[in-house]
């Protein structure tokens, strides 16, 4: 190698493209945001903070507005096609889980002048799966159900630290 010129001789074993001025060269393409200029499809994303400052809350809230299409959070959640969202609930009672999903809800007919989100649309894109991943297997159920749903957000909502 000649240092600070960047030319490297390749190896009989190793000598892969170097993609550089491709990628330069290419034009810039637009994203795609599932949240504009905040959640990107395809990124992984975590949400951390302390117990009870609503990270599930909100967590709930933008998934029901990604799947029924609805505004939220004072419209951080624009109006859009609906998307599906499957929520991995690894941590919360089933009783905590359903009060979100209610207060989200309400919340998000609120938002909206009080017309309520299609419920064919949450019916068919918003899925809450309620302590599944639990297992040695865990990852081969989720894979199902991706493969099944075959959604745009995933969350995993879980106590376990990241």
């Amino acid at each position: 190698m000649i240092f600070g010129r960047g030319i490297i001789e390749p190896t009989d074993d190793f000598a892969p493209d170097n993609p550089i001025l491709d990628i330069l060269s290419a034009p810039d393409t637009e994203p795609d945001w599932l949240i504009p200029n905040l959640l990107l499809q395809g990124t992984l994303v975590c949400l951390a903070g302390d117990a009870g400052s609503g990270k599930s809350y909100i967590s709930y809230t933008i998934g029901l507005a990604l799947a029924a299409g609805c505004a939220a959070l004072s419209r951080l959640v624009p109006e859009a096609e609906p998307k599906r969202v499957i929520y991995f609930d690894e941590e919360n009672s089933r009783g905590d889980r359903d009060k979100y999903l209610r207060r989200s809800f309400h919340g998000l007919i609120a938002h909206n002048g009080g017309e309520e989100p299609s419920e064919s649309a949450l019916l068919t894109n918003f899925w809450p799966v309620h302590f599944a991943l639990g297992g040695d297997d865990w990852e081969a159920c989720a894979a199902r159900w991706v493969r099944y749903v075959q959604p745009q957000l995933i969350v995993i909502d879980t106590a376990t630290p990241a």
